[in-house]
Parts: structure tokens; sequence; C-alpha cells
């Protein structure tokens, strides 16, 4: 994809990517008030770690690749 890119544009797109991804990381879906409102706040804390998660390990990837930039420099 990047690979005929300058260093310039690739550095851009993979901040605009981080930045996405640490939006997504923030937004926590609503839940809907049910009588068991623990079970409901279990399953949303689950579902935050999870996109914690995978939000990081997009983060530390691109990270990597912006110090593999930087060093290419």
């Amino acid at each position: 994809m990047c690979t005929f890119q300058s260093p310039c544009c690739r550095d851009t797109k993979i901040k605009k990517h981080i930045a996405q991804l640490k939006d997504e990381l923030v937004t926590i879906s609503r839940w809907r008030h049910d009588n068991n409102t623990s079970n409901t706040i279990f399953d949303l804390f689950d579902t935050w770690k999870q996109k914690s998660r995978h939000v990081l390990h997009h983060i530390n990837n691109h990270t990597e690749d912006l110090k593999k930039s930087k060093r290419k420099s």
C-alpha cells in the first residue's frame, strides 16, 4: 500500500490511524437498562477490555512502524 509513498505520507497515515483507534477505544457503546444491571456492566467492561487490547495492539504495531521509518530516514 504505502510502498511507493513518501515517508512523510506514510507517517501521516499511520498517525491518523492511531488517532482513529484511540477514538475507538474511548467510545463505549451505550448499554440498555435491564433488570440485571450488574451483568450489563460486566458485559460492557468485557467489551471495553477487548477493544482496548485490540487498539493497543494496533498502536504498538504503528509505533514500531514509525520507529523503523525514522531510523531509515
